[in-house]
């Protein structure tokens, strides 16, 4: 006979912790800025529960383009002469 306190439940995701509202507006605020870093904010989520929720939800990250730069910037191998 089995120990039923080592049996597998028939549906993997039934045993899953559901996502609260606070966490999906959490993860709606921060996660197109700083995507999987603010895997900290979510204490008990993996990354990848992060990932795929965000992905269920149509949360993408957004890169923001860089600036221009202010002055030219030269090549670490190009290098002033002395004179």
């Amino acid at each position: 006979m089995v120990d039923e306190s080592l049996r597998k439940p028939e549906n993997r995701w039934r045993s899953a912790k559901r996502w609260t509202e606070w966490e999906d507006a959490l993860l709606k605020k921060h996660f197109p800025k700083e995507g999987i870093r603010m895997a900290p904010m979510l204490p008990g989520r993996t990354k990848a529960a992060i990932r795929d929720r965000a992905r269920q939800k149509g949360i993408r990250r957004s890169y923001a383009p860089n600036p221009p730069p202010t002055e030219p910037v030269m090549p670490h191998y190009v290098r002033k002469r002395k004179r």
